[in-house]
């Protein structure tokens, strides 16, 4: 008797921590994916490559502290707006920039030219900047060099394109169109996005000749996915429909990529300086409704550059890829799109 009733109490056990188990098994999985995750953005972060922000530098009344700054090209220098109006910093001398900082924010320069440049602010004060050899790490795709040290964008050398800021509620949206959008872009490069076979995106994976593993892209792409979804996951406030405004969707867009940081044009695409006076009829690729384009300008040019930034092809050269790729609402959003028609038309060159 005493053995049948310790059976039973060892199967009621068994089964009691067997439910346990499963009840917690959930919770469990959960935590093990969590540090998973983590590790792989860790990872990810590595194949970035190294972080080149090595100065901060704060603007006070009448001075920039420090005055002095050494960095490698590429590095950045982040200026912090500490006075009580708004500051706009200027570059002189190898690199000229204009950054309006308002009061209690900061913004970023990446210099990409070596040798000593000069800033000045309009709270008053000087820095010199020396910038010597680049850093780069042998153990990493140094992504950094044109995505900025924390993905935030910038200049790509001195070819007058500028690489996208990776913290952008776009890449999400795109990822809701394709999931595997990131990786791709990752592992067969700028022509994935712009169908530019020159992009100075290269591919990455093996598979095409390039340098990285399967487990190295996979972590990049859950770097790069994880800051567009943050991105998105914040309240986007609403663009103003103003020249300004207009200006940042261009950058955040990834529009200098293809046309320039000074919208001066690149080998793959127009210049835009002077598009707020007339359409631009010497593309890259031609088109077979040119007349009608010019038509659609003359009658009303806020009009036909939506019609081209949407959808080129379908719009202008019966359904062919015309180079400019297709920019749904998913991509910009209608406010964001009517900002940045504004700014092209102050484009009077």
């Amino acid at each position: 008797m005493r053995l049948k009733t310790l059976g039973v109490f060892l199967v009621t056990a068994m089964a009691f921590f067997t439910g346990l188990y499963w009840l917690t098994d959930a919770g469990r999985r959960d935590a093990t994916f969590a540090a998973q995750q983590e590790e792989l953005l860790h990872f990810g972060e590595q194949i970035y490559g190294p972080d080149t922000v090595v100065v901060e530098v704060h603007l006070t009344a009448g001075t920039i502290d420090p005055a002095e700054a050494e960095i490698p090209v590429n590095g950045t220098v982040r200026f912090f707006n500490d006075t009580s109006g708004d500051v706009v910093v200027s570059g002189t001398v190898r690199e000229t920039f204009e950054l309006p900082i308002k009061s209690g924010a900061n913004s970023t320069h990446r210099y990409i030219s070596e040798g000593t440049s000069e800033v000045t602010a309009s709270s008053g004060g000087t820095l010199s900047v020396t910038v010597g050899p680049e850093a780069l790490s042998d153990a990493a795709a140094n992504c950094a060099r044109c995505h900025g040290p924390t993905g935030e964008g910038g200049p790509v050398g001195d070819t007058g394109r500028i690489a996208p800021n990776l913290h952008s509620a776009s890449i999400a949206n795109k990822l809701r169109v394709n999931a595997d959008y990131v990786r791709l872009v990752i592992s067969y490069g700028g022509v994935v996005v712009s169908g530019d076979v020159n992009s100075p995106m290269p591919a990455w994976s093996t598979e095409v000749g390039g340098p990285l593993t399967v487990e190295q892209i996979a972590a990049l792409t859950a770097l790069v996915t994880s800051w567009a979804e943050e991105a998105a996951s914040q309240s986007q406030p609403p663009v103003s429909d103003t020249p300004e405004d207009g200006a940042q969707v261009y950058a955040s867009a990834g529009c200098g990529g293809c046309h320039g940081a000074d919208l001066a044009g690149t080998d793959i695409a127009p210049s835009l300086l002077n598009i707020g006076n007339e359409p631009v009829t010497d593309l890259p690729t031609p088109i077979s409704q040119l007349d009608k384009l010019v038509a659609d300008y003359e009658a009303n040019a806020r009009n036909m550059l939506e019609l081209w930034i949407r959808d080129s092809a379908t719009n202008y050269n019966d359904g062919q890829a015309t180079g400019m790729p297709p920019h749904p609402e998913s991509t910009i959003s209608d406010d964001a799109l009517q900002a940045l028609i504004t700014f092209l038309l102050t484009q009077t060159e």
